[in-house]
């Protein structure tokens, strides 16, 4: 439970982070007028075709963004099956197969607490 609490910690900090990285750069962008520096740069260069760059590199981060969203969806299922498969396993250690009562390691876990 522990090492849940900490890896929710860091992805906590990290999105915190990439938040104000973002917005430092959004500021930058802003203060310099980077949009229309690089509209005049492709004006003027549009023999270069450095719009379909700008496209296709627009196009590569959707994927990229569509591509993550599937691995966490396939890491959130997996993360689901190995917990029930541990429950599972834990529940097969403490109880009799046929019987499904409790057997003796469950009954000396449990005894000093009781």
């Amino acid at each position: 439970m522990k090492n849940h609490t900490k890896n929710t910690s860091n992805a906590k900090r990290d999105a915190i982070v990439l938040l104000v990285v973002a917005f430092l750069i959004w500021l930058l962008a802003l203060a310099t007028d980077t949009y229309e520096v690089v509209h005049q740069f492709l004006n003027e260069h549009e023999d270069w075709e450095l719009d379909e760059l700008m496209m296709a590199l627009l196009c590569l981060g959707i994927s990229g963004h569509i591509y993550s969203v599937l691995r966490l969806k396939e890491l959130l299922r997996e993360t689901r099956a190995k917990t029930l498969a541990e429950n599972r396993a834990r529940w097969i250690a403490h109880h009799d197969f046929l019987t499904k009562l409790p057997n003796r390691r469950f009954l000396e876990e449990k005894a000093p607490e009781l």
